[in-house]
């Protein structure tokens, strides 16, 4: 096997599941089984060794083993949860397209083509959003349509940095380069002001598509752009890190008053994820390793509370579609635990900066105030905002879902919520685990 079959098998699962969509069995056992095989390759495949493949060199090293293992696991956990919801739609195609782009994206050697590949990896999971409620393309179109933005400004790049070759005096060029990595950044982290994409979309219907964007597709777009400023140190310039720093203080500050006017958990679950991803931003734009180590740390957390929430939310909001002759079988405090859950992981979104890393002795918040000052009196505004809505919006789905629900609950993602919530339990007392990880991601 070459390592291209990392991107390739995903890509092949996508069609196979597209033309299977009619049976839910045969898709299902597909979708679950091309992840597992992508898994197993991973761990089979040489290390650290270039390989051709359509005129592009490829390969595999340590901290993308780590990164396309953590995107699998993700993905089939999010499918699995999907397979047992009937509201889901079809999200099972396009989840799996877009993580074979990703997974090029991730594998490619070439970091302009890798970046030019994920505006269509974030632009094909809009797809399993229309054939949900009819309001939840309305987040996705506004994602849709700053996705493709910064790609004029990369392609600029090289050809600045020639320029650059032929006129070494002209240092300018250097600048110039460094600041049009930035709308990167800023699009394709949904960064502030662009903040409110996201919960949007989330808001809109079931939170699947947005939680496999806020788990899987974040660490790939942080990862792509954090191996451009490897490969060229002269584009990470104080002056871009600094308008970053400040772009990450502005998310986690706003994406918290944002949850204030949200009508859904869901997006209340979006606006915390976000001003979580403010902190991450904060950290890599420290400069320092322990501002990386601190983000990556977040970042993964941040991943496995995400998870937790929207598996509750997924199934909560999917109970309605069962009968009243199934919902008498059910077990009428399934509802209240599952609300439960949603909430913990809200709220473990909340407590993320104030855990300590285990590399670093200390929490998340005090590494970062080092760089920012102001960080924990906007984190104390964020989190009161977050709070607020987390409370009426909790009304409103007890009110809704949860009090009514009389059981309207399936076991299997019952059952899956439960396991999660178990995961997240045991990564919070076992913070060391992230923390390996963490070291992984950064070699």
């Amino acid at each position: 096997m070459r390592v291209y079959w990392l991107s390739i098998l995903p890509l092949a699962g996508a069609v196979a599941v597209a033309l299977l969509q009619r049976w839910r069995v045969p898709m299902v056992v597909v979708a679950l089984a091309t992840l597992l095989g992508c898994l197993r390759l991973s761990s089979l495949l040489p290390m650290n060794q270039a390989q051709t493949f359509l005129g592009q060199q490829w390969m595999l090293d340590g901290g993308t083993q780590r990164l396309l293992i953590l995107a699998y696991w993700t993905t089939a956990t999010l499918l699995a949860i999907a397979a047992a919801a009937q509201q889901a739609g079809p999200v099972h195609a396009p989840m799996l397209a877009s993580l074979g782009l990703l997974s090029a994206a991730i594998l490619l050697h070439s970091w302009l083509l890798s970046l030019l590949l994920l505006p269509a990896a974030l632009i094909v999971p809009i797809l399993a959003t229309f054939s949900t409620r009819p309001d939840a393309p309305r987040g996705a179109s506004h994602f849709l349509a700053w996705v493709t933005v910064p790609i004029p400004f990369l392609l600029a790049i090289p050809w600045l940095l020639d320029q650059l070759a032929v006129r070494p005096q002209e240092l300018a060029v250097v600048t110039w380069s460094a600041w049009l990595l930035l709308p990167a950044w800023i699009l394709w982290l949904n960064l502030f002001p662009f903040h409110g994409t996201m919960p949007l979309w989330a808001a809109g219907g079931l939170p699947l598509v947005p939680a496999f964007l806020w788990a899987a597709k974040d660490a790939v777009v942080i990862h792509l752009l954090l191996a451009v400023w490897r490969q060229m140190p002269a584009l990470q310039m104080e002056s871009v890190l600094s308008t970053l720093r400040t772009l990450g203080l502005l998310t986690a500050l706003f994406s918290g008053i944002w949850a204030v006017i949200q009508s859904s958990l869901s997006g209340v679950l979006g606006c915390a994820a976000m001003s979580v991803l403010g902190l991450v931003v904060l950290g890599l734009a420290a400069g320092s390793a322990d501002g990386l180590s601190a983000a990556l740390f977040l970042l993964l957390s941040r991943s496995a509370a995400v998870l937790l929430a929207s598996a509750a939310l997924t199934v909560l909001y999917d109970g309605s579609a069962d009968t009243p002759q199934e919902a008498r079988k059910r077990f009428p405090w399934e509802g209240l635990v599952l609300w439960l859950i949603a909430v913990g992981g809200v709220l473990a979104l909340l407590a993320l900066p104030r855990m300590a890393n285990p590399a670093q002795g200390r929490s998340v918040l005090s590494v970062l105030q080092v760089q920012e000052p102001r960080l924990w009196q906007a984190w104390r505004i964020s989190a009161a905002g977050v709070l607020i809505g987390l409370a009426h919006t909790s009304w409103r789905l007890w009110r809704s879902q949860v009090r009514s629900s009389g059981g309207h609950i399936r076991p299997v993602p019952f059952l899956l919520a439960v396991c999660l919530l178990l995961l997240c339990l045991y990564l919070a007392l076992s913070p060391q685990v992230v923390s390996g990880w963490v070291s992984g991601l950064m070699l």
